[in-house]
């Protein structure tokens, strides 16, 4: 997700970043009033929650001076609803606001070339030809089952659409990389 504060405190520069990406202006005039709603949004929700702490103090001296709280009870419950309607507000505000958000891509950086699709790439370099095979490849899923790596059925059942189960030298293969990966950046936070 693109970085939210910079958006909102550098908008033209973001917006104008994004528009090279093909983020549509309409996209972000609606990412720019969901901020407005959501600032207004906490903003009326903590105004709420002082004027509760405010009442909740006099309780105290309401207390020492023999007063009557029965007045003051009924306002703080009645606030108590109206804060729970605006943090649920707020909650909603920010979750509209989240919800566009994953949509726009990250910023490009300033050296990227401007371009409408992959045809626009620039190719900084070339390592290696790709490989050409006698034979069609096959899919790593397609190897994978066919060596017993891997069990979808298995998987389904278990966890139902999109899951798979690792077996035998699948399963040792990737316990291997997670702790390959593991160990490298324990060594990593040391060296730094």
């Amino acid at each position: 997700m693109i970085d939210l504060k910079y958006l909102q405190n550098h908008f033209e520069e973001a917006s104008a970043k994004l528009q090279k990406k093909g983020v549509e202006a309409s996209v972000l005039e609606n990412l720019q009033t969901l901020f407005t709603l959501l600032k207004e949004a906490n903003a009326a929700f903590e105004s709420a929650k002082a004027e509760q702490n405010q009442m909740s103090k006099l309780f105290g001296q309401y207390k020492q001076e023999g007063k009557d709280i029965s007045e003051l009870k009924a306002k703080v419950d009645a606030n108590k609803e109206v804060i729970a309607a605006l943090q649920e507000k707020a909650r909603v505000a920010e979750n509209a606001l989240y919800e566009v958000a994953l949509a726009i891509p990250n910023f490009p950086d300033d050296s990227v070339p401007e371009g409408k699709d992959e045809e626009d790439n620039v190719e900084l370099r070339k390592v290696l030809e790709p490989r050409q095979f006698a034979f069609d490849p096959k899919e790593h899923w397609e190897l994978a089952q066919n060596n017993g790596w891997i069990d979808f059925e298995r998987g389904v059942k278990l966890a139902k659409s999109r899951f798979s189960v690792l077996r035998g030298e699948g399963a040792r293969l990737e316990r291997a990389l997670i702790n390959f990966f593991l160990d490298t950046n324990t060594v990593m936070k040391f060296l730094i």
